[in-house]
């Protein structure tokens, strides 16, 4: 029998979850755990928020299944347990896999890498890969509060229940890793979505418990601050293992407030990002990594995308002239980040030039999403020429023309999908295998055409390719061919074949090859 669960009924099974689970962790701190006692501590948190529909892709109007049965049995379309899964995201998981491609190889034969809640699903899988390393990565989030005001309000809320369980996942992580004999040598975490006015507040109350945790788990040097974002973490994580780099920050307008990182400003929110991606601020003329952020403008809409502001717009092309006469050497250090909308870049202005050897970009995500890991893409791409022109026009495809407002989800890609359906939307997605597929017929066609209009001969003969997912069209995977780096995909889906970007040219990385061959 597979049962569609209420909230409440969520709620209870949270509860006595999250209670056998702080009751398993008691103390264990000062306790050495075998190896079975400490995955044993994994039993009562592997289902995320144990709902009906783990995953957002196996929801029910799509596959007409639920992936949760009344005795807890996983009956997920596909099982998702491969290394450096953040969410069901192929974009944000494609995007790891390539950096971590490119990390030093006597980094990752000795280090081994995980994100909490995506490890703590199937921890036995990793056992293997665990044991073949000698130093431990870690890497989560703690859901965001969304609009939630009052503090009642939290108390009494499933994000409550859910950081209790996240918690409990991290230490689940601390303990297994002291069973193993692994050195933790990392531990990054973010906050996610939070408007509401308390966001601010428990966002730092969780900061202090992570921090107790490591402490009680004999890591005092591990603290840290806990950024807003989610996404990004593992790449951030990944980062901050290379050596620190200086970098000098240039915003449009740093006061401009973030919607869902608690209404912070720019400038904070990236200044908090950088200790976790072993960056260094400097007014310095001499810098490693240089970094535009285009903002909203003073008194602009902060979640709402305004089309025909003239305000902003002279506030852009300002903006954008101090790096308009930049040369190829300066345009190699150049990270850009277009932090006036989320989820989608607000329009091309901020590719400032169609060069195509910018260090890197991003435009997809909360503004804390595509902070973290633009710069960790610029950090780890930084010496690698093939690798940085790949990564940085793979993110302006996704990002300004198959995600971005002006080219995608209010201008002329809108109307075109809409042509197919109007059961659709950027947001939501789609409905059927039919409507996804004939989506993506139009989606490769039009952002093709597009980056062949911005880029000209700069392109060459490169064309990208999207992947979907039957889910948000804004998170899509994307590859550039013929590449200009061996850079692997990450796979989700195994049927149908369209849905997986390993048919293409491009290699597999996955668990299996992360553990070394007798």
């Amino acid at each position: 029998m597979i049962a569609t669960f209420t909230h409440s009924a969520i709620k209870k099974i949270a509860q006595l979850s999250i209670g056998l689970a702080m009751a398993a962790t008691t103390s264990l701190s000062a306790t050495p755990l075998t190896e079975a006692q400490a995955i044993d501590m994994f039993k009562p948190l592997r289902f995320y928020g144990l709902k009906s529909i783990p995953q957002d892709v196996d929801g029910s109007n799509v596959l007409g299944v639920h992936t949760l049965s009344s005795t807890g049995a996983d009956l997920r379309s596909e099982t998702l347990y491969p290394p450096f899964v953040l969410s069901p995201r192929r974009q944000t998981d494609g995007m790891i896999r390539q950096l971590y491609s490119l990390l030093p190889k006597s980094l990752t034969d000795t280090t081994a890498f995980a994100v909490a809640d995506r490890f703590s699903q199937n921890p036995e899988a990793y056992l293997p890969y665990l044991k073949s390393r000698q130093k431990f990565v870690i890497a989560g989030s703690f859901m965001g509060i969304g609009s939630t005001a009052t503090r009642a309000a939290y108390d009494t809320s499933w994000a409550k229940d859910q950081h209790i369980r996240e918690l409990a996942q991290l230490e689940a992580m601390l303990a297994l890793a002291g069973a193993l004999n692994l050195t933790v040598t990392n531990v990054t975490y973010a906050m996610g979505d939070s408007s509401g006015a308390i966001g601010g507040a428990v966002r730092l109350e969780m900061q202090g418990k992570m921090n107790a945790l490591l402490v009680s788990y004999g890591y005092p040097a591990l603290q840290g601050t806990l950024s807003w974002g989610a996404d990004e973490t593992i790449a951030m994580a990944m980062a901050k293992l290379l050596p620190s780099k200086t970098i000098r920050i240039q915003y449009a307008n740093p006061s401009a407030t973030q919607w869902y990182d608690s209404q912070n400003t720019a400038q904070r929110i990236t200044t908090e990002k950088l200790p976790s991606l072993g960056l260094v601020q400097t007014a310095s003329s001499t810098f490693d990594i240089d970094l535009a952020v285009f903002t909203r403008r003073v008194g602009g809409a902060n979640n709402d995308y305004q089309a025909n502001d003239s305000a902003q717009t002279t506030l852009d092309i300002n903006f954008a002239s101090r790096f308009s006469g930049y040369t190829a050497a300066q345009r190699n250090k150049l990270a850009i980040v277009d932090g006036r909308m989320f989820n989608g870049s607000w329009d091309s202005m901020s590719l400032i030039r169609p060069n195509t050897d910018y260090l890197a970009y991003g435009g997809w995500g909360t503004f804390g999403n595509k902070m973290g890991l633009t710069l960790a893409v610029a950090k780890i791409v930084y010496n690698n020429p093939a690798a940085r022109k790949q990564m940085y026009l793979e993110a302006v495809a996704h990002d300004v023309f198959m995600g971005g407002y002006a080219e995608a989800q209010r201008g002329a890609l809108f109307a075109r999908l809409r042509n197919i359906t109007t059961d659709w939307g950027h947001w939501s997605g789609w409905k059927t295998q039919a409507h996804t597929n004939d989506s993506f017929w139009v989606i490769n066609d039009f952002v093709n055409l597009r980056m062949k209009a911005y880029y000209g001969a700069n392109l060459g003969n490169k064309t990208f390719r999207f992947s979907p997912q039957i889910w948000r069209i804004f998170e899509a995977d994307v590859r550039m061919t013929p590449a200009d780096a061996a850079l692997p995909v990450g796979v989700y889906r195994t049927s149908p074949s369209f849905m997986n970007p390993q048919n293409g040219v491009f290699p597999k990385l996955g668990l299996a090859e992360l553990i070394p061959t007798p």
